[in-house]
């Protein structure tokens, strides 16, 4: 062997036992607490590009796991821990941009997640609590002013949504509930009473319960059957009879931004 070839391969050893240091340190650095270690693997798509890249423990995701679309762009980047999302987990826009950061816990999200607008200006805010939304849900427009404020409890949506123009100008232009009583009693031995908005939307749904601590829908509420915005609720009634009731009524719009107002309001029933 001659000398030049020598001092080649002995130049060539160290850097050999160097590479191999560094891939040990790697991998005690991303394995599991249990010493296990944290592994790639890939997915391709039919046409060779990749399809994803996840982290994982053993048979399960644990770590980020990368999705991309058949032209190669991003599409989502996701925590998991033990094959459930638990952490940031990001979406993306065609563009690149961020979309939207959802935050999980134990597979289900929790705590505040954000939506953008393409440009980055932040579009909505959902605080989440165990998978709902569980306090003030948050919209803006793209130029930052708020859209709306809208409160939530277990999911739920509750009184005093707020909504505002791009101006900033506070909306208050809402319809209230109104009653219509059809009275049968001596033809046909019904009382019906027709609840309705006053604006005459279709958009709404009626509850006959009482709201939770005063203030937020439940999700037991009985819902009023409806046709074309109209709910009715017939009473059974012998001619010459006494009949009596208090109802608690609660009425859940859809706002022109697609958002829940919601109103009550209580029809005492006195037939004699």
């Amino acid at each position: 062997m001659k000398p030049k070839t020598v001092c080649s391969l002995l130049l060539l050893i160290p850097m050999l036992s160097c590479n191999l240091v560094q891939q040990k340190k790697e991998s005690k650095e991303t394995g599991s607490a249990a010493g296990e270690e944290i592994r790639i693997v890939r997915e391709y798509f039919d046409n060779g590009r990749i399809r994803s890249e996840i982290e994982a423990k053993g048979s399960l995701r644990h770590g980020i796991t990368k999705n991309y679309s058949k032209n190669g762009r991003l599409l989502s980047e996701v925590n998991y821990v033990n094959n459930k999302k638990d952490g940031l987990s990001v979406n993306y826009y065609p563009s690149g941009k961020i979309h939207t950061k959802l935050m999980y816990r134990n597979g289900v999200k929790d705590g505040e997640s954000i939506w953008y607008y393409e440009s980055g200006k932040v579009f909505r805010i959902n605080p989440f609590k165990n998978g709902k939304i569980d306090g003030i849900q948050k919209f803006y427009f793209e130029n930052g002013t708020p859209m709306a404020e809208v409160p939530y409890r277990n999911g739920q949506p509750g009184l005093g949504l707020k909504e505002y123009s791009e101006s900033g100008t506070l909306l208050n232009n809402y319809p209230d509930i109104r009653f219509e009583e059809v009275d049968q009693v001596y033809s046909h031995q019904t009382f019906i009473l027709k609840i309705f908005l006053s604006n005459k939307s279709t958009k709404v749904r009626f509850y006959i319960d009482d709201l939770l601590d005063g203030k937020y829908l439940d999700e037991k509420a009985v819902s009023i059957p409806l046709k074309e915005g109209v709910a009715t609720k017939e009473y059974r009634v012998i001619p010459g009879s006494v009949k009596k009731d208090r109802i608690n009524v609660i009425a859940v719009y859809t706002t022109r931004y697609g958002l829940p107002y919601l109103t009550r309001r209580t029809y005492n029933l006195v037939i004699q």
